[in-house]
């Protein structure tokens, strides 16, 4: 049971966030300092998932709890909207089916030529959802796995038909703390677009943080607020 804790919110800013994630858990965990700023500063923001659809095996409690991949799917939903309702805002999910269950025997690696179509597919959903927002929020892919490589493959695409449209990149954690694949990633992608390092302030942030993170029970058995 978490007490919601109050966000203070301005005008200053007329900003309207698409924040896309591509796993529930991916927001709370890599750029909820981030946004909570972005929303004291009046911006509007909206949560977009794109994969929920899990595999049974990746379910941390399987020794434990007996459940469904279709409960599995609607508990780690359920984690995401109560982040949702937590910062009172939209949330929706695609709830697409992960690499795991499209034939990828890793959920890290190099995309699939057979997902050319799959991933332009989301591409055009997500600028459907774009519907007005300024700016997009999206993973850099850190680390290869192939549902964050996905969507920030898209988000590329949609870019190139939609110029004026601005990208702001996360850092996917737990993967960017790898100190090999975070600079090998950055390098790779600097080479395709122009990236400028932004920094945030979260100290007045971490107790909401430690909140949002806490909710995802169902993907990390031993999460807790002092971590």
């Amino acid at each position: 049971i978490i007490q919601r804790r109050s966000i203070e919110r301005d005008s200053l800013s007329q900003e309207r966030f698409l924040v896309v994630e591509p796993h529930p858990d991916d927001f709370a965990l890599s750029c909820s300092g981030f946004m909570i700023d972005q929303l004291r500063r009046g911006a509007e923001m909206t949560l977009l998932n794109v994969f929920s659809n899990s595999a049974l095996a990746t379910f941390p409690w399987n020794d434990r709890v007996n459940i469904s991949e279709k409960y599995y799917q609607s508990l780690r939903l359920q984690e995401s909207q109560t982040v949702a309702d937590y910062l009172e805002i939209p949330f929706k999910s695609y709830k697409l089916p992960l690499g795991l269950k499209r034939g990828y025997s890793s959920p890290f690696g190099r995309l699939q030529l057979q997902d050319t179509e799959f991933i332009n597919e989301i591409s055009f959903k997500i600028e459907e959802d774009l519907d007005g927002h300024t700016t997009i929020v999206a993973p850099l892919a850190i680390q290869n796995h192939v549902a964050h490589l996905a969507v920030y493959t898209a988000i590329i695409q949609l870019k190139q038909r939609n110029p004026s449209t601005q990208l702001v990149f996360y850092e996917d954690l737990p993967y960017s703390k790898n100190r090999f694949a975070f600079p090998n990633r950055i390098r790779e992608i600097s080479e395709q677009i122009c990236l400028e390092t932004k920094y945030t302030d979260v100290k007045e942030s971490l107790e909401i943080m430690a909140d949002l993170a806490s909710v995802y029970k169902s993907q990390f058995d031993d999460i807790n607020r002092i971590q």
